[in-house]
């Protein structure tokens, strides 16, 4: 009779190892397919509310070696929200010298 308690415990033990192996993946997927709903939301939200407007720079900036989107923004007092809107196709990851980076401008 003991060993077959022992053995059941160990059944039960790596029965249960899974859930916990695969608990990071599975939580990420989850706040991945979070974060995909919150952006698909807010972009029917956006095509509905009519904003086709074209934004026009006054003031540009040529990125240099070592500048960050981070650096950019505090040399020249900009916004992280403002930075965003006027360079929205801008990969913070990705930038290379010389790439223009809108500081300032007006939407028509």
């Amino acid at each position: 009779d003991e060993h077959k308690i022992s053995f059941c415990a160990i059944k039960q033990l790596k029965w249960q190892e899974p859930t916990t192996k695969y608990q990071p993946f599975f939580s990420a997927l989850f706040l991945l397919f979070l974060l995909s709903v919150y952006v698909a939301k807010s972009r029917i939200l956006s095509s509905e509310t009519g904003t086709n407007s074209v934004l026009v720079c006054s003031k540009i900036y040529g990125a240099n070696i070592g500048d960050t989107c981070f650096s950019i923004m505090g040399n020249f007092s900009v916004t992280p929200e403002v930075f965003t809107a006027f360079n929205p196709n801008l990969n913070c990851n990705k930038m290379f010298v010389g790439e223009w980076i809108c500081l300032d401008g007006s939407s028509i």
